[in-house]
């Protein structure tokens, strides 16, 4: 619905767990890491994850003018950027975005 904020108010996180044991310094082909450990680390990247609370909102927009230097979206909102104005193209609407991890 254009001019509505839609409030998201729990976002579903899915850890990039490959690229934590990575960050961690585990190598799959060459680091071998005993079950035990592999299950007390998974269980950390659960339990720091039940801490973390994704909220977001959006709001859709119509684009009143695009004229590829500035982006009117109301009479008091708009952008002056040449690629955001190439970006958006011959759209007609647009999402205003935001999140949060608190």
């Amino acid at each position: 619905m254009l001019n509505t904020l839609n409030i998201l108010e729990r976002i579903i996180l899915n850890p990039p767990t490959a690229k934590i044991y990575a960050r961690l310094g585990f190598k799959e082909k060459s680091t071998s890491l005993f079950s035990s450990r592999r299950q007390e680390t998974d269980h950390y990247i659960q339990e720091a994850v039940s801490l973390i609370c994704l909220q977001g909102s959006f709001l859709l927009l119509p684009i009143l003018k695009n004229d590829g230097g500035k982006i009117d979206l109301a009479p008091d909102l708009s952008f002056r950027s040449a690629k955001l104005a190439r970006f958006l193209g011959d759209c007609r609407e647009t999402a205003l975005m935001g999140a949060t991890a608190g």
